[in-house]
């Protein structure tokens, strides 16, 4: 069972919801050991692995995050 965390966050599954004034915000949640690396451009793979890559992440970005600001900050 999760518990709530610093100021009315909570993680469940890959989103982070936090209680605000007039409702919840919900943004992208990331574990403590996520590096952030993904595959280096210059790597030997077909380009279109490369952007998809771009394109899954604009879309986790969009479907996810409750608000512009918020998926404009991921």
């Amino acid at each position: 069972m999760d518990q709530e965390c610093e100021f009315g966050k909570i993680s469940f599954l890959d989103l982070w919801i936090m209680k605000v004034q007039d409702g919840l915000d919900i943004l992208i949640f990331r574990k403590p050991t996520h590096s952030g690396v993904y595959t280096h451009f210059s790597s030997f793979i077909p380009h279109r692995y490369k952007r998809q890559l771009v394109v899954t992440l604009l879309e986790r970005a969009y479907s996810i995050c409750s608000s512009y600001f918020l998926m404009h900050l991921e």
